[in-house]
């Protein structure tokens, strides 16, 4: 069977994924992860404060010439840093979007019709 015949199964396109919830809680999950692993990355290195003035300097060096072969001094630390307001903009969006309240019936409220009644008043088949 080709990739292009009607009865081929169809890729859901990356969109579709977002649009659905749980394809929002799966990217508020995923930012998350991402946002505490930073956090904890970070306390780390600040805890190297501790450690006198010369470690942490050497700690802030290695951090601007962090991929020194491939990137410039201080581009990778860009990349990582628009990297991280990529994954809270995900993180509130997503929030936000879910704590949102859904606009019209869903579920047994669809099913009871416009006609005002619950889905308890609904009668039954």
């Amino acid at each position: 069977m080709s990739p292009g015949s009607a009865l081929a199964p169809r890729r859901q396109r990356p969109a579709g994924f977002y649009q659905a919830s749980v394809g929002k809680k799966i990217a508020m999950a995923a930012s998350g992860v991402i946002l505490v692993v930073f956090v904890i990355g970070h306390f780390a290195g600040n805890l190297k404060v501790y450690l006198g003035a010369e470690e942490f300097n050497h700690y802030a060096e290695g951090l601007r010439t962090l991929g020194a072969p491939i990137f410039p001094r201080g581009n990778l630390l860009w990349i990582i840093r628009l990297f991280l307001l990529a994954a809270v903009l995900t993180h509130i969006v997503s929030a936000a979007i879910l704590r949102s309240p859904v606009v019209g019936p869903v579920g047994a409220a669809a099913a009871a019709g416009s006609a005002g009644r619950s889905p308890r008043e609904s009668p039954s088949r």
